[in-house]
């Protein structure tokens, strides 16, 4: 996954890295291209889990394990509806979708990304530094490990192919 977390950030800075950056656009990109097909799935999970509740409880059905148990449980929901199950300490990285936590940590980056991007350039790449070096020093330990490694992979990489080792002098 480190591979992709790289090349997502350095697509991010390559194809908005310029000066006519919107934030609407930006935002609009990325919900569409993520969030529509991951409710969904989502969605269908759940309900999955609904049909093994109700086959249970009215027709004495057994399917391995109970709804909403285990990865699955009921206070896993909000967490995944806002795609935060991969930053939270206390929630299940793994839950309802196992791949999802790589689409719950690219969301949030995007997000910092897009925050980020109204700052001049330097001052720019050096707080993704800043935040890739945070990471890797483990002093984001209060996020889970998978966004502790997309953060570092996905804004230390886009520092340095993206160019800032040429652009910007300390």
């Amino acid at each position: 996954m480190p591979f992709f977390f790289v090349l997502s950030g350095f697509i991010m800075a390559y194809v908005y890295d310029n000066n006519a950056f919107s934030i609407k656009d930006f935002l609009i990109a990325r919900v569409f291209r993520i969030l529509p097909l991951y409710w969904f799935v989502l969605f269908l999970a759940i309900a999955f889990e609904l049909c093994k509740y109700f086959a249970s409880t009215y027709f004495h059905m057994s399917f391995g394990t109970q709804a909403f148990s285990g990865h699955n449980e009921v206070k896993e929901i909000l967490p995944n509806l806002l795609l935060l199950q991969s930053w939270l300490p206390h929630t299940d990285s793994s839950s309802f979708n196992f791949p999802s936590w790589s689409l719950s940590v690219e969301w949030y980056l995007y997000i910092i990304f897009g925050s980020f991007m109204f700052l001049p350039k330097s001052l720019r790449y050096i707080s993704f530094t800043i935040l890739s070096l945070l990471s890797f020093i483990h002093y984001l330990d209060f996020l889970r490990p998978e966004a502790q490694k997309g953060v570092l992979f996905f804004f230390l990489w886009m520092c340095y192919l993206s160019g800032f080792h040429k652009t910007t002098k300390l």
